[in-house]
């Protein structure tokens, strides 16, 4: 299911020409793929997922279906990474970043959904915690070694 919504995403890309095959040119060499997700596992998937899925979405999902319980984090979670946005986009300007606001927060919705689905099928926070790093790890290799948009 994960490597499907890679592999979709990436092919929109592709298909609406704002990323072609060859573009693609990772930071790290492919033997750092493992290190590096364990490394973004512990240190982004463990520092948010016990909050986000063991915490919040137990709550909301005694009041909310599975789908509402997903959304309704999702302003908190984009504000969340709105500071590691703003670090890595910071030589485009602050209109261009305000502009990026309503993409960080609806962007996540889908891995959201994904990530609500994995724990309510698990029960599971560590579920969690790893797909957080897997979707760190194709993040960071596939849309981060891609030409920046913002680049010009």
């Amino acid at each position: 299911m994960l490597v499907a919504l890679a592999a979709s995403s990436a092919a929109a890309g592709v298909f609406a020409g704002e990323m072609g095959l060859g573009a693609i040119t990772p930071e790290l060499p492919a033997v750092a793929f493992l290190p590096f997700f364990l490394y973004l596992a512990i240190f982004t998937g463990l520092a948010e997922e016990p909050g986000w899925r063991g915490f919040a979405l137990p709550h909301l999902q005694r009041r909310h279906a599975a789908l509402w319980s997903s959304w309704i984090p999702e302003p908190l979670i984009g504000l969340w990474h709105f500071p590691f946005l703003v670090y890595y986009n910071r030589e485009a300007g602050p209109a261009a970043l305000i502009s990026l606001l309503p993409l960080l927060v609806l962007g996540p919705v889908g891995w959201t959904i994904v990530h609500t689905w994995a724990h309510n099928s698990t029960a599971r926070v560590f579920i969690a915690i790893l797909l957080h790093g897997w979707s760190n790890v194709i993040q960071s290799y596939v849309i981060l070694g891609s030409p920046h948009p913002l680049s010009g």
